[in-house]
């Protein structure tokens, strides 16, 4: 989706399940993701503002930096395109 290529078969290659939606309406979606070696859960308030704001990059959030690893959240809202979105958001109506 972000790279408009389809992803890898990869031993890397996994399926991450996601919730997307608002309080009115919130549905389960797939992605398949390349390069995902571990998941870990991290606190709110740990995360920090890059500081930058770009055009094509809507869907880029703040950044953690864990054992000098830096990692980037997903706005998985804007990461699902409007059209994509309400399509699968208005799949149960």
């Amino acid at each position: 989706m972000v790279y408009g290529r389809p992803s890898e078969d990869k031993i890397s290659t996994r399926i991450i399940i996601v919730r997307i939606g608002d309080d009115r309406l919130m549905r389960r979606i797939g992605f398949l993701v390349e390069g995902v070696l571990d998941t870990k859960k991290y606190e709110e308030g740990k995360f920090s503002a890059t500081g930058l704001n770009l055009a094509n990059g809507e869907y880029l959030g703040r950044v953690i930096n864990d054992d000098d690893i830096i990692m980037q959240e997903l706005d998985l809202n804007s990461l699902v395109f409007a059209e994509a979105a309400d399509v699968v958001l208005d799949e149960i109506n």
